[in-house]
């Protein structure tokens, strides 16, 4: 456990803490404890303890309250555990269609499974109220930590942000395969000896922006708010990324962007490296596109300003010394010494000279930007700190990452049942996790090489330089005319529809139906505003971001620029048509036949909107399952690029959105009732087919079909109103 009074570690053989002398005895540890104590209730809270909700939860005690509602620890007498159960305000979602939408935001959130994410488990409504139940998960929240830092007048160096940094950029990248985390702040990241979690995926997608971004203002939270989520403009991962930049400005500097721009961080923290002041302020550009790509890649570009320096006065020494006292006392006193001089050779130098041929030596690799953060490392973060509060018993379980591998490659899932863990959603708990079994830490960074003596350059003659020249010019004519001629080829494909390939027909002969798959999804507490006939999934009503990102590398030149559209609530088919799980798609039909098809059954066509918006989910995402193609998700070209063939509807179970849709990239290209452009002699198809790759089965593709045409790689798929 860590001591209350004074922060270190105190070993479970020891009745006192080795640092101030505090005495401790089981009771005194017993009394420490959370789940041995009661926190008092919060005037407002909706529930107390006693209380039931959906005949399922009871409450057991008031956790804290954010700025969407509250957060309390509750027992699933279901499954006989306990869970995080939030509360959220019912003012902030007043319409059926907005609370249809925050309920489908969560059934994307139950998809995320990683080791340094909350799971979410149930979602619902208590009469007007949504709620959802998550891990529980108890630890000193990032917010917790900072404000110690503060305290003490200490703020955080470079090499302890690196650790943190990692974790964070790890699970933003896995929660950005949905969508965007979107609520990204210190109150909503849990940090534990060995390991940290980020809570609360996706609310802000789940609540109309304009109360979202007021609700936050009331907790002076909104600095965390990328400024495109607040103009109401197009939100991706990038927004993310500008969250990650805040709170890493704030850790190393106390400063925060406001109304008056970026702040000056090397102003207020002269000791750090100048390359870091750029990335801060470039992952903070108003423009989303011109931040990093990924928060792995911010978190890599950070890692490399560690590494190379200057900022060695940011760095703390770390020992290879066993995890006990005497180390973790040594971590506290060597953190409080002032930092030692810059070396002068680390300088940046103004005067220009000709390049210095390196010395030949094995560069050590940078350092891991996603490695664990250890508890000796820990210790050193929290030795600056006053006081800290009372520790988590020895009995209680400690959450830990599945495998072995803590890389952000190759991951082990996280367990998908409910743990004993305790999660403060947007509170500002006061426990600290009990230390953990200490991982190694990251390796250090190599001494620069030393200067060698510079050679003299001997002038080459004239004739060298035209030569250059004129190869360089051969090339560029070269690399124009090749990209003519593939421009050209690619609208030629375009104008034919399909292209050239040809297609197998699907068999003649009947075949056996597959046994309809199972239902991915968990049954919903409580229905969502409309219904849908049987056998068709629910698309909420809203805005949503139609058309391709200019910076999608698999953009056609015939697609959509990123705009939003607003579609009302409508119901659309799981399956394509005749709409049977185990059953083969109906294809070689054209245009007027698959609009009485629809017709004969009290349905009609999809617009172009409606099935881009299916495909998306809530999440904005480039194929139904997520951001990334994958050739064994859906029945799409195969990895080698090889076509494959006609499929049921349901045999690739992976290969759903957001709103349960099925086989929305690849299998058949579907009809919809929308035009092609401004002429009235084509249609729009969707969704490419069998013998297609990542270009055209993406969900912002499009392709021009001529309403007579048929073809065995053309089906459809029909939509319907909403059930009132």
């Amino acid at each position: 456990m860590l001591c209350y009074r004074c922060g270190s570690h105190v070993p479970d053989s020891s009745d006192t803490c080795p640092t101030c002398g505090q005495k401790y005895d089981a009771a005194a540890r017993q009394a420490a404890s959370p789940s041995a104590r009661r926190r008092g209730s919060i005037e407002g809270a909706p529930y107390k303890p006693g209380d039931v909700i959906h005949s399922r939860f009871s409450i057991l005690e008031m956790m804290g309250a954010g700025p969407v509602g509250y957060v309390f620890r509750a027992m699933d007498q279901q499954h006989d555990v306990e869970v995080a159960l939030k509360a959220i305000n019912p003012r902030l979602l007043q319409e059926p269609e907005e609370r249809t939408q925050f309920s489908l935001v969560l059934k994307v959130g139950k998809k995320l499974s990683h080791p340094y994410l909350s799971r979410v488990y149930e979602e619902g409504f208590d009469g007007d109220r949504p709620f959802f139940t998550s891990q529980l998960i108890e630890g000193m929240t990032l917010r917790r930590m900072m404000e110690m830092r503060v305290a003490k007048g200490q703020p955080f160096t470079l090499r302890e942000v690196e650790p943190l940094l990692g974790q964070i950029a790890d699970a933003l990248d896995g929660a950005h395969r949905y969508g965007p985390h979107s609520d990204l702040k210190p109150e909503n990241i849990i940090v534990l000896p060995d390991v940290l979690k980020v809570t609360d995926y996706g609310l802000s997608l789940g609540i109309p922006r304009p109360p979202f971004v007021q609700a936050q203002k009331g907790y002076r939270a909104e600095a965390y708010i990328a400024p495109e989520y607040v103009s109401g403009s197009e939100i991706d991962a990038h927004m993310d990324i500008y969250s990650l930049a805040v709170i890493v400005g704030e850790m190393l500097t106390g400063l925060m962007p406001d109304a008056d721009g970026i702040p000056e961080v090397l102003m207020k923290n002269p000791d750090l490296p100048p390359a870091f002041e750029a990335l801060y302020r470039r992952a903070l550009n108003a423009n989303p596109l011109a931040r990093p790509k990924s928060a792995g890649e911010f978190a890599a570009e950070f890692s490399s300003i560690v590494a190379k320096g200057p900022g060695g006065s940011n760095r703390i020494s770390r020992h290879a010394q066993p995890l006990g006292s005497s180390a973790l006392t040594h971590a506290a006193r060597s953190a409080e010494k002032p930092p030692p001089p810059v070396p002068t050779d680390q300088l940046p130098i103004a005067s220009v000279s000709p390049p210095v041929p390196k010395a030949p030596s094995k560069e050590e690799p940078p350092v891991d930007a996603t490695q664990p953060m250890d508890a000796d490392m820990l210790a050193q973060i929290m030795a600056a700190s006053p006081a800290v509060a009372k520790a988590v018993t020895a009995q209680r379980p400690v959450i830990k990452p599945s495998g072995g591998n803590t890389g952000p490659v190759g991951r082990a899932s996280a367990a998908s049942t409910p743990s004993l863990h305790a999660q403060g959603i947007e509170d500002q708990p006061t426990d600290p996790a009990q230390a953990v079994t200490a991982l190694r830490p990251p390796p250090r960074a190599q001494p620069p090489a030393p200067r060698q003596p510079v050679k003299r350059v001997e002038k080459r003659p004239m004739s060298a330089v035209w030569l250059v020249l004129l190869t360089l010019a051969g090339l560029a004519i070269g690399s124009g005319v090749g990209y003519l001629v593939l421009k050209h080829l690619r609208s030629q494909q375009a104008e034919d529809g399909s292209g050239t390939v040809t297609a197998p027909t699907p068999p003649s002969e009947p075949r056996e139906a597959l046994p309809p798959p199972a239902e991915p999804e968990v049954h919903d507490p409580m229905a969502p505003a409309g219904k849908c006939p049987p056998g068709m999934k629910l698309v909420s009503g809203g805005a949503f971001k139609r058309g391709v990102a200019q910076d999608d590398p698999d953009k056609m030149f015939d697609e959509r620029p990123l705009e939003n559209v607003q579609v009302p609530s409508f119901c659309i088919d799981e399956y394509e048509f005749p709409n049977k799980p185990g059953g083969l798609p109906t294809v070689g039909v054209n245009w007027d036949e698959a609009k009485q098809s629809c017709a004969s059954v009290g349905k009609r066509l999809c617009t172009e909107d409606q099935w881009e918006k299916a495909c998306k989910g809530p999440g904005n995402a480039r194929f139904p399952y997520g951001n990334e193609f994958d050739a064994n998700v859906c029945n799409t070209d195969d990895a080698q690029g090889r076509d494959r063939e006609l499929a049921e509807g349901g045999r690739f179970p992976q290969c759903r959105s957001a709103y349960a849709v099925a086989d929305l990239s690849g299998n058949v290209a579907e009809w919809t009732a929308s035009d092609f452009g401004d002429s009235l002699s084509s249609k729009t198809q969707k969704g490419g087919a069998y013998d297609r790759s990542v270009h055209a089965v993406r969900c912002s593709a499009r392709m021009k079909g001529v309403p007579t045409e048929r073809k065995p790689t053309v089906g459809f798929r029909c939509c319907a109103d909403v059930l009132q």
